[in-house]
C-alpha cells in the first residue's frame, strides 16, 4: 500500500530487482493519485526463476512516497517444496483476554465510535496488539 504523503505533488516510484544487490533492473512503475491520502494497491509480477532482491526507488515528484506494506509472494517450485515439507506447526490460537477501545485523545470507550478508534487486544500469552480502526 502506498500514499503520496498528503503532499500536493505526485511522487514517482519504480520497483526494481537485482540478483546481486548492486546492479538493478526496473520491473515496473508504481502509480500514485493526485488525491491526498489515497491508498493504492499495486501488483506486479516477476517471471524470472533466480532469487532476487526487490527495492522501491523514488524517481521523481515533489512529495515523498510512503510505502506501508510490501508483500512478496513467491509461488514458484521452491516455495511449494518448502510448504510441502512444513511439519509440527502448532495451530492453537492464543485466546483473547480482553479488548479495550480508546478514542484518539486516550479516553476509554465502551464500543467503537464514528471516526478513528484505537483497539488494544490483550492475549492469554501476554502479547498485546494495538491497531487503529476507522468507522465511517
Amino acid at each position: 500500500y502506498a500514499a503520496n504523503g498528503n503532499g500536493s505533488s505526485v511522487p514517482k516510484c519504480d520497483i526494481e530487482t537485482s540478483t546481486d544487490g548492486t546492479s538493478w533492473t526496473k520491473l515496473d512503475s508504481v502509480s500514485f493519485s493526485n488525491t491526498r491520502r489515497l491508498w493504492k494497491r499495486t501488483k506486479m509480477t516477476y517471471s524470472g526463476t533466480t532469487p532476487v532482491y526487490v527495492r522501491l526507488v523514488q524517481t521523481g515528484g515533489g512529495s515523498k512516497a510512503m510505502i506501508f506494506d510490501i508483500y512478496i509472494l513467491n509461488q514458484g517450485d521452491k516455495t511449494k517444496s518448502i510448504l510441502d515439507n512444513v511439519n509440527d506447526i502448532d495451530l492453537n490460537v492464543t485466546p483473547v483476554i480482553r479488548t479495550e477501545i480508546y478514542s484518539l485523545s486516550g479516553m476509554r470507550l465502551s464500543s467503537l465510535q464514528s471516526g478513528i478508534n484505537i483497539v488494544r487486544t490483550v492475549y492469554a500469552n501476554g502479547a498485546v496488539k494495538v491497531k487503529k480502526v476507522l468507522i465511517k
